[in-house]
C-alpha cells in the first residue's frame, strides 16, 4: 500500500470520542499477535476502527485479514507524517517487555502519539491518570487515587486498588489483584493471577510469576513466585541477549 492511499477520515468514530475525532487522525496498530486481537475488540468497543496493522512482515499474523490488513513495516511507517497517525501499541509480553518498549519509545521519538485506550467494561474512578499509550482492558477496575505509567496494560479482569503507582512499560496480566498503595517499577511484568499485598514495592524490571502471592518488597530486576513469593533464578545474561536480538526487528539502523 502507497502512503497516500491512506486518508484522515477513514476512521469510524462514535459520538462521545472527542480526542479522536477533534484530531482526526488514523489510528494505526503496531503488531499483529493476541494482545493486538484483544485491543482491537476493545477498539470496536468504543467505536473505533484502525486503517491497518504495521509488523515486520505479511505473516505469523493472529489478525484475520479482513479485520485488519497488513500495511507494512516499521520503515514503511517511519515513512509517514507522525502528526496525521495515532498508534496503538498491539505487541503484548509474557514476562519481557523488551519489544514493547522498544517499539514505543522509537516511535514515540519519531514523532509520532500512542492513543491510550480503556474498554468500557472496565471501571476507572475519574482521578485516575493514564499515561500515553496506557491500556487498560476489559473487566478492569481501577480504583481512586491509581497512576498507571506510559505504555503499560492492565489486562483483562486485573484490580488495581487504591493509591497504587504503576511505572511505565509494565504489564498487569489477567486476573492480577492490587491492594492498596502498591508501587511497581517501569518494565516489570506481574503474571496472571499473581496477588500484591498493601503497600509493597516491586522494583523496576522485576518479573512477579503466576498465581503468586507477594508479601514483600521485590527487588529490581527480581523474580519471584509462589506462596508467599520467593526469589527464582535471575535474569540470565543470555536472555537479555535475546530480547536484545529480538527488539532489533524494530530499531532503526541509523540510530533513531
Amino acid at each position: 500500500m502507497n502512503v497516500s492511499d491512506l486518508r484522515i477520515g477513514s476512521i469510524g468514530v462514535n459520538e462521545g470520542i472527542s480526542p479522536v475525532e477533534e484530531l482526526g487522525r488514523v489510528i494505526l496498530m503496531v503488531g499483529a499477535g493476541g494482545h493486538a486481537v484483544s485491543l482491537l475488540a476493545a477498539l470496536k468497543a468504543l467505536g473505533l476502527s484502525t486503517a491497518g496493522s504495521i509488523r515486520p512482515g505479511d505473516g505469523g499474523s493472529q489478525l484475520r485479514p479482513d479485520s485488519l490488513p497488513w500495511l507494512g513495516d516499521d520503515e514503511f511507517l517511519s515513512r509517514l507524517d507522525s502528526r496525521k497517525f495515532l498508534l496503538i501499541n498491539g505487541i503484548g509480553s509474557v514476562a519481557d517487555l523488551t519489544l514493547r518498549r522498544t517499539v514505543f519509545e522509537r516511535f514515540r521519538a519519531e514523532g509520532f502519539t500512542f492513543l491510550s485506550v480503556s474498554h468500557p467494561s472496565s471501571i476507572v474512578e475519574k482521578d485516575v491518570v493514564l499515561g500515553e499509550g496506557a491500556q487498560v482492558m476489559a473487566g478492569v477496575i481501577l480504583q481512586t487515587g491509581v497512576r498507571i505509567g506510559a505504555n503499560s496494560i492492565v489486562n483483562t479482569g486485573a484490580i488495581v486498588d487504591h493509591g497504587c503507582e504503576i511505572g511505565e512499560h509494565v504489564h498487569l496480566a489477567p486476573g492480577v489483584c492490587l491492594s492498596g498503595n502498591v508501587r511497581i517499577g517501569h518494565s516489570t511484568h506481574v503474571g496472571t493471577g499473581a496477588t500484591i499485598i498493601q503497600g509493597v514495592k516491586i522494583g523496576a524490571g522485576a518479573v512477579v510469576a503466576a498465581g503468586a502471592v507477594v508479601t514483600a518488597d521485590v527487588a529490581p530486576r527480581q523474580r519471584v513466585g509462589g506462596v508467599p513469593a520467593r526469589e527464582l533464578n535471575n535474569r540470565s545474561e543470555n536472555e537479555g541477549r535475546r530480547s536484545a536480538e529480538f527488539a532489533e526487528l524494530y530499531i532503526d539502523k541509523r540510530g533513531a
